[in-house]
């Protein structure tokens, strides 16, 4: 993987040093909360009902007008009500997998294969999954290939991955493309060409597969990479990969919004970047976010939600500082040590999941 370094250039911020930017139309982040999704472990925390132990009978009077559609979008409801209905969850999906819902199926498989809300059953696991393949569901056909290239209940078979992972972006599974670029980058299962992993990268990218458009983004920023240095088309790809979900991305924009460097200096956009990049856990995003916070730049001055994010993070010397002296604000004993002397930078770096070639 392609790594971030992150570090200290300003007195309070932390910044990605890979991927800088050319000027660029400031862009509103979706104000949409992320939906959390079946495959989240906190979604369904110690719950574990036995797949046989689903018993949709008793439902089936009440749902007899209700498509099997209907029944997989009310699953996806209930995952945000308390948990003692995450079980009528597993049930609507299962009623929605007997009427017939690949998605439905897909979900149930994915559940029972990581043992997440269920018992874990990788052979009912395994059966439901062949059923999907068989049926060439392209969201199955990528599982299966992810399988194959890893290893993981099957015999490791590259070529066979790949194939598969072709079935499936020609099926219209986005994230297939990122995975068939890496693979031909780095020559698993194939002859290694930089030409066909461009090719595949820039099919994501017309799909807007978020690793492509972040690959690229990164990439373009970069000099010695299979694309040109273009700090333009950086930031464009760089925007619509956080557009549709990267936290990378989300990060990379805020940073730049933040500073206003090769982009309008703009706090609230930074921290509805920082805010959705956040939402997904990710820690330098966390600490930005709480920083705007603590300072009050571009979102509501919120000392407590300053000092919640950063106790996550204290160990890290800029958030540390940062606590410090929110702490003491809030105390009254803020000094001017606490706004004129930032700690020195600490290395911290962060997985990307952009494309790396190994031989680069």
């Amino acid at each position: 993987m392609l790594r971030l370094g992150v570090r200290f250039r300003s007195s309070f911020v932390l910044r990605s040093r890979a991927c800088l930017s050319t000027k660029t139309e400031a862009v509103q982040p979706s104000k949409e909360a992320i939906q959390v999704g079946p495959f989240d472990p906190s979604v369904w925390e110690d719950l574990k009902v036995p797949y046989q132990a689903l018993d949709t009978s008793p439902f089936e009077p009440l749902a007899h007008n209700v498509s099997s559609e209907q029944l997989l979008l009310l699953g996806h409801k209930m995952l945000s009500l308390p948990l003692s209905s995450r079980r009528m969850a597993l049930i609507a999906w299962k009623m929605a997998d007997e009427r017939g819902n690949d998605h439905a199926k897909y979900v149930l498989s994915g559940l029972l294969r990581s043992g997440l809300g269920m018992e874990k059953d990788a052979v009912k696991a395994d059966e439901m999954l062949h059923e999907l393949v068989d049926r060439k569901f392209s969201p199955a056909l990528d599982t299966l290939a992810h399988m194959y290239r890893k290893g993981v209940g099957v015999a490791k078979h590259y070529s066979r991955a790949l194939s598969l992972f072709k079935e499936a972006a020609e099926r219209g599974f986005i994230n297939s493309h990122f995975m068939i670029a890496h693979m031909y980058f780095n020559g698993e299962g194939t002859q290694k060409s930089i030409k066909e992993g461009l090719t595949w990268l820039r099919k994501g990218a017309e799909v807007n597969d978020k690793r492509c458009l972040l690959t690229l983004g990164c990439w373009h920023a970069e000099k010695n990479r299979p694309v040109g240095y273009d700090m333009a088309k950086a930031v464009e790809y760089m925007t619509r990969s956080a557009a549709v979900g990267s936290h990378i991305a989300q990060f990379n924009m805020g940073v730049w919004h933040m500073l206003g460097q090769h982009v309008p200096q703009d706090y609230a956009l930074a921290g509805g970047y920082f805010a959705r990049s956040a939402v997904q856990h990710f820690p330098q995003a966390e600490v930005n976010l709480a920083i705007l916070h603590r300072l009050g730049l571009g979102v509501p001055k919120d000392l407590d939600l300053a000092i919640a994010l950063l106790q996550k993070h204290k160990l890290v010397n800029i958030a540390n500082f940062h606590l410090n002296a929110a702490q003491n604000e809030k105390s009254g004993t803020l000094s001017q040590e606490d706004l004129s002397k930032p700690p020195s930078p600490e290395p911290f770096f962060s997985q990307t999941e952009a494309i790396h070639i190994k031989s680069i």
